[in-house]
C-alpha cells in the first residue's frame, strides 16, 4: 500500500520530483510500481520436489494472501511437469506464471510451456560457459519469449564478456541483474583480485552496452565507488533492489525462503496452514462489552484497554501481522544507492579487492544524463496506467470539491455502528472499542453514480480505513496518522479513486480477499469501515456529493428488471440483449438491465457500454464483483437482486435469446400470474449460434424460423421444475427466499424454483419458446474459456 508518486504540493497532474539518492544520482522508484511478484518452489534445497498439487496451493497462496498477479516457478534443471498445470491454474485468476531457472539442463518442454501460456523466463545461470544456457538463449529468441538474466559474481575476462553483453540483446534479454549472492543458489566469491577485477570490468562493460540496447540493468549491491562515472548510477544496494518492480513481494520471499530449507512433506503442512490461517480477528461485536466496561467500571475499563494495548504492542493485530513485516520495511532505509559499510565491506570481500576502495575516486562522478530503459510486463503496464487514472480522477475530485458544495451533511445521528460503543460528541462522532477486527458503520445512503463523498477521521488511528460499496467491494487505505481526510470519488462510467489527504492511494487489498474491482457497482449501499481501532477514533460529519447522471433517467420506476450473471459468456451476452431491446409492442424505458460481472475476465464491460449507446432509455446497471465470485452464481444473483427496482424479476441467463413478443405477452399475463416461465427452449445447434453471433443471423426478425432449425425442443426439463434459464417473479418474495449461494451452478437454480413454487403456487406457462445458444455443453462449474 503505498501514496502514487508526487506529494501535496504537486498532485495535480505535474510531473513528480525524482530526486538523487546520494552521488551516484540514482532516482527513487516509482512508488506505484513496487514488487508484486510471487515465488512458487519446485523444489527445496536438496532438490527434493513439492507434489504437483503443491504448487497450486503455493499459487494460490501468492495470489490471495500475497496478492501477487504473477509468480516465478523456481526449478533448477529440468523444467517440472507441474509447470503446465500451474499455468493453466494462475489463468484461472488472471494470473500469470513465469519459469526461473539455472539454465544447467536443456530447454526440453519450453515450447509446450509458452504455448500453455509462459509468461517470461528468469535465467539464473552460475556459469555462462557450459553449451545449455546458450541452447535456453536461443529457445526463448525462437520461441519470442522474454528473458529476465540475473548473474551471480560473473568471473569471465574481458573478451568473452563483451561478446555475451553483445549477444543479449538480439536474444531477448530485457533485464540484466548483477547480483553478488542469492539465497537460493551456492555462494560464490571470487578467488584472486583478478576475478574480482573482471567482475567490476563486466559492470562497466554492462553499462556502456546494455541501456543504449534498451537491456534494463541493476548492478545490486556493487560500491559505486569501484565502477566508473557510466556504471556507477546503476549500482543499488540489496535493500534498495526491493523497491524494483520485478523483485518479490516480501512476504512471498521470506516464505519461499523458509521453505527452500526443510524437507518437502514439512513444507506441505507448513503450506496449508498458511493458507488457512486467520488472518483477522473474530468478528464479534464488542458494543455491549464496551458499554458495561465503560459506563458502569471505569477503572475495570481502563486496566482492560491497558492490558489490550500491551498484548497489541507485543503481539499485534491477526490483520497487522500479515500485513507488516516484522524485520522493518524497506521504506524506512535512509539511502538505497549508497551500501552501508557492512555491505561494502562484504562486497570488496567477495571481490578479493579489499585496498583498491577509493571512496573519492572517479566513480562519485555522475553523468550528465543517464540512461534507463524499462521492462514491463502487462500487469505493470496496467498498474502505470491505473496510477495515470487515478491522477486524472483526483484532479476531477479536487475541483468538484473546491467548486460544488456537498448536496448533504450526514451527522452523528445518522450514521453510527453497532460493532463498536458510539459516543455523540459535540461536530462529531467517536467509536470505543475494546477489540481489534474490522467496524462496519450503518448503511449511510443508497447511491447511483456518480457521486463523491468526504470524512475526516482522527482524535485515534486505526490500522485501515475506508469505505464499503458492496460487501464484496472495500475500498481501504492505511492511517498513518492520527488525522485524516478520506474521499472516494466514483466516476459516472464507475472508475473510482481513494484519496487520504489529498493525495490518490492504491487500496489495500485484505490478505484472504481479492482485490476490490476496479470498476464501482451502478447501485452503491454506502458504509464507513475502520479495522483495528486503538482504542478510539472521532469522525467529522460526513460530506455527500450526488451528481447528476448526464444520461436520460426514467421518469417511472422500471417495470421489469432482468438480472444476468455473465462470465466468460460476453459474445452470447451481446446476443442476448439485442433480443431484449428488440422487443415489439414494448416501451424499453419500462425495461431495467442488471448484469453481474467480473470486470477485466472478458468483455462485458463493453458490451453494456455498447447497450447504453444504442439504447439510452434502458436502464444499465453495472454490478461488478471481484474474481472471488466468478463461480458465485448465487451469491451474485443475491446481490444483484437487490439492486433492481422493477415489480416484476427475471433471471435469464447469458445464453438465452428471448422471442420479440415476450414482454407484451408478460405486461398481459404478469397482473394475473406471480410466477411465469416459457414452455421449454430451442435448442439451437452450433452453426446457428456462430450465424446469431457473427450478425448473419437476426433472430428478431424470423423468430418462427429459427424455431423450426433447433437441433431439439426440451419442455419439462428436471422433471417440470422450471429451471434457471428464465424465471420471473415478482419481487416480494425476496423478503423471505434467497438464491443458494453454492460455489457451482448446479441444482441452486432448482432448489430456488422449488422456494417460488412454496411462495407463489404453480407458475404460469407462457404459449412459447426461448431459444438456448449452443456452448459446448454444461458449464455448471463456472466456463474456463470465453463463449
Amino acid at each position: 500500500m503505498t501514496d502514487l508518486p508526487g506529494s501535496k504540493k504537486n498532485y495535480d497532474g505535474e510531473e513528480p520530483h525524482t530526486h538523487m539518492d546520494g552521488a551516484t544520482g540514482l532516482p527513487s522508484a516509482p512508488l506505484d510500481l513496487l514488487p508484486r511478484r510471487g515465488l512458487i518452489l519446485a523444489h527445496n534445497c536438496r532438490q527434493q520436489y513439492f507434489r504437483e498439487r503443491d504448487y497450486h496451493r503455493w499459487a494460490a497462496y501468492c495470489g490471495r494472501v500475497c496478492q501477487c498477479p504473477k509468480m516465478d516457478l523456481l526449478a533448477w534443471g529440468c523444467i517440472p511437469q507441474g509447470l503446465l498445470s500451474t499455468i493453466a491454474y494462475v489463468r484461472e485468476f488472471d494470473g500469470a506464471v513465469s519459469l526461473r531457472t539455472d539454465g544447467t539442463a536443456p530447454p526440453d518442454g519450453l515450447e509446450t510451456a509458452v504455448q500453455e501460456g509462459l509468461g517470461d523466463v528468469f535465467l539464473c545461470p552460475p556459469d555462462v560457459t557450459p553449451p545449455p544456457f546458450q541452447q535456453w538463449l536461443e529457445a526463448c529468441s525462437h520461441l519470442k519469449v522474454p528473458i529476465r538474466l540475473q548473474l551471480q559474481v560473473p568471473r569471465m575476462d574481458p573478451v568473452r564478456a563483451e561478446g555475451l553483453i553483445m549477444t543479449l540483446s538480439d536474444a531477448g534479454v530485457r533485464m540484466v541483474t548483477v547480483v553478488l549472492g542469492d539465497p537460493f543458489q551456492p555462494d560464490l566469491a571470487c578467488k584472486t583480485p583478478d576475478e574480482g577485477q573482471h567482475v567490476i570490468e563486466f559492470c562497466n562493460l554492462a553499462a556502456a552496452h546494455l541501456p543504449q540496447a534498451g537491456v534494463e540493468l541493476h548492478l545490486v549491491g556493487l560500491p559505486p565507488c569501484l565502477l566508473n562515472p557510466a556504471a556507477a548510477p546503476y549500482a543499488v544496494t540489496a535493500q534498495g533492489y526491493r523497491y524494483n518492480h520485478h523483485s518479490y513481494d516480501r512476504q512471498a520471499y521470506l516464505f519461499a525462503q523458509h521453505l527452500f530449507s526443510v524437507p518437502p512433506m514439512a513444507g506441505r503442512s507448513m503450506l496449508l496452514l498458511a493458507l488457512k490461517r486467520h488472518t483477522v480477528s473474530l468478528n464479534v461485536t464488542d458494543r455491549w462489552l464496551t458499554e458495561k466496561l465503560y459506563i458502569h467500571s471505569t477503572p475495570l475499563h481502563n486496566a482492560y484497554m491497558y492490558a489490550a494495548k500491551r498484548w497489541r504492542s507485543w503481539r499485534g493485530t491477526g490483520l497487522a501481522r500479515v500485513l507488516h513485516d516484522r524485520k522493518g520495511s524497506v521504506l524506512q532505509s535512509p539511502n538505497r544507492a549508497i551500501p552501508g559499510h557492512a555491505e561494502q565491506e562484504r562486497a570488496v570481500g567477495l571481490l578479493r579487492l579489499e585496498g583498491r576502495v577509493l571512496p573519492d575516486g572517479p566513480g562519485a562522478t555522475v553523468p550528465g544524463e543517464v540512461l534507463r530503459p524499462r521492462y514491463y510486463d502487462r500487469f505493470d503496464e496496467e498498474r502505470l496506467c491505473q496510477a495515470e487514472l487515478w491522477r486524472a480522477l483526483a484532479h476531477e475530485a479536487r475541483e468538484l470539491e473546491r467548486t460544488v458544495a456537498p448536496s448533504r451533511i450526514c451527522d452523528e445521528k445518522e450514521w453510527a455502528t453497532y460493532e463498536a460503543f458510539v459516543i455523540p460528541e459535540y461536530g462529531a462522532t467517536a467509536w470505543l472499542t475494546s477489540l481489534s477486527g474490522k467496524k462496519v458503520s450503518t448503511q449511510i445512503d443508497m447511491l447511483n453514480l456518480p457521486f463523491m463523498v468526504s470524512v475526516t477521521i482522527g482524535g485515534g488511528i486505526a490500522e485501515l480505513a475506508g469505505f464499503q460499496l458492496t460487501p464484496s467491494c472495500k475500498i481501504l487505505c492505511p492511517m498513518v496518522e492520527t488525522r485524516h481526510t478520506l474521499t472516494l470519488y466514483v466516476r459516472e462510467d464507475g472508475r473510482y479513486v481513494l484519496l487520504r489527504d489529498g493525495v490518490p492511494m492504491d487500496p489495500v487489498p485484505i490478505p484472504g480477499e481479492y482485490p476490490a474491482p476496479r470498476r464501482a457497482p451502478c447501485v452503491v449501499r454506502l458504509r464507513f469501515v475502520a479495522w483495528d481501532i486503538e482504542e478510539r477514533v472521532s469522525f467529522s460529519p460526513l460530506r455527500l456529493w450526488k451528481q447528476p447522471a448526464s444520461e436520460p433517467v426514467p421518469e417511472a420506476k422500471p417495470a421489469y428488471s432482468v438480472v444476468i450473471f455473465c462470465t466468460r459468456f460476453a459474445r452470447r451476452l451481446s446476443a442476448v440483449l439485442q433480443s431484449l431491446t428488440h422487443q415489439t409492442d414494448f416501451d424499453l424505458s419500462k425495461l431495467e438491465v442488471v448484469v453481474g460481472y467480473v470486470p477485466g475476465l472478458d468483455s462485458t464491460e463493453d458490451v453494456l457500454e455498447s447497450l447504453r449507446l444504442t439504447h439510452p432509455h434502458v436502464r444499465v446497471v453495472h454490478a461488478t464483483f471481484p474474481y472471488q465470485n466468478v463461480r458465485s452464481k448465487g451469491y451474485v444473483l443475491n446481490q444483484c437482486m437487490e439492486m433492481t427496482s422493477g415489480a416484476h424479476i427475471l433471471l435469464l441467463d447469458a445464453d438465452t435469446l428471448l422471442p420479440p413478443t415476450l414482454f407484451a405477452a408478460l405486461e398481459y399475463e404478469c397482473p394475473g400470474h406471480p410466477f411465469v416461465f416459457p414452455k421449454g427452449r430451442a435448442m439451437i445447434g452450433p452453426e446457428m449460434t456462430a450465424r446469431i453471433l457473427q450478425g448473419e443471423l437476426r433472430p428478431w426478425e424470423d423468430w418462427n424460423g429459427l424455431m423450426a432449425l433447433a437441433e431439439e425442443i426440451r419442455e419439462n426439463e428436471a422433471l417440470g421444475v422450471p429451471i434457471g434459464y428464465f424465471q420471473c417473479f415478482r419481487r416480494e418474495c425476496l423478503e423471505t427466499l434467497r438464491y443458494p449461494e453454492y460455489e457451482h451452478f448446479q441444482s441452486a437454480d432448482y432448489e430456488f424454483a422449488l422456494g417460488l413454487r412454496a411462495c407463489f403456487g404453480t407458475e404460469y406457462r407462457l404459449p412459447f419458446h426461448v431459444a438456448h445458444l449452443d456452448h459446448a455443453g454444461s458449464q455448471w462449474l463456472g466456463a474456463e474459456r470465453h463463449f
